[in-house]
């Protein structure tokens, strides 16, 4: 570790002077806000999870933001780093120790999400408002309506049958989403963020739709859908962008208000 921050120094006068930034985004919630700003060209590392756009894929692997590659960010002379506001404080203390900018990015909830693109905007001196109010205003207020909708992201199965889930509870961006569309999160108090529910849980929420978000397509978990009680009820957005808290929730934001109407 003491290596890593002798290297540092030998090269920190000319890559914290320069007027270039070198940027490194640690989860794909901040990969895509930095794509979204056209900052792409200034990203020089990111995290093996981001998958978006294709080009991001290409780019050096840095880690995860709870354990990142401290040799490989000093090896691609990185001056700023993206961190999430809620993961482990260690990545955080290691950056600071290595005297990189950084900045603390909220991604959690929708709010976060239009407040963090300003900041970074203002940053980046990206001038990018216009592209960002844009967004902001794709997320209408609808009138209130009396859909009860439950969000699933995950499920366990056994032998075929579903047998607990993971659901999304209130204060989080599903949340959010729903209140927008003018519906109910059926989960709206008195859980988790995202809690696991037995089928006995299961059948004393009431709700009119399940909808099961993911990020790709996943047949056992329609199969077994479609042979429980709620097979009515259930529908389904496997699309990579339903499970990234980032600028593409209005394309999530569209698909619940398609599926739900």
């Amino acid at each position: 570790m003491k290596n890593i921050f002798l290297l540092l120094s030998l090269f920190l006068c000319t890559s914290t002077l320069s007027k270039d930034l070198r940027i490194i985004t640690t989860m794909p919630s901040l990969t895509e806000m930095v794509y979204f700003l056209d900052m792409e060209k200034s990203l020089v590392g990111v995290s093996p999870y981001c998958l978006y756009p294709e080009e991001a894929k290409k780019l050096p692997k840095i880690g995860s933001a709870i354990m990142l590659d401290l040799e490989k960010i000093v090896e691609l002379k990185a001056n700023l780093v993206l961190l999430p506001t809620t993961k482990d404080s260690r990545s955080l203390d290691n950056i600071k120790r290595l005297g990189l900018d950084h900045i603390l990015v909220g991604y959690e909830r929708l709010d976060d999400i239009i407040t963090s693109l300003k900041e970074l905007n203002k940053k980046f001196n990206a001038h990018k408002e216009e592209k960002i109010s844009d967004f902001e205003r794709s997320f209408v207020q609808h009138k209130k309506n009396d859909k009860r909708i439950l969000v699933i992201i995950s499920e366990e199965i056994k032998s075929g049958n579903i047998v607990s889930v993971r659901a999304a509870g209130a204060t989080t961006i599903y949340d959010d989403l729903l209140l927008k569309l003018g519906a109910t999160n059926a989960l709206s108090s008195g859980f988790s963020l995202y809690p696991e529910l037995n089928l006995e849980q299961l059948l004393k929420l009431k709700f009119d739709y399940i909808i099961r978000v993911g990020a790709r397509e996943n047949n056992e978990a329609r199969r077994a859908w479609a042979k429980s009680i709620f097979a009515s009820k259930i529908r389904f957005i496997f699309k990579d962008f339903a499970v990234v808290t980032g600028p593409r929730l209005n394309k999530l934001f569209a698909e619940l208000l398609r599926v739900i109407r």
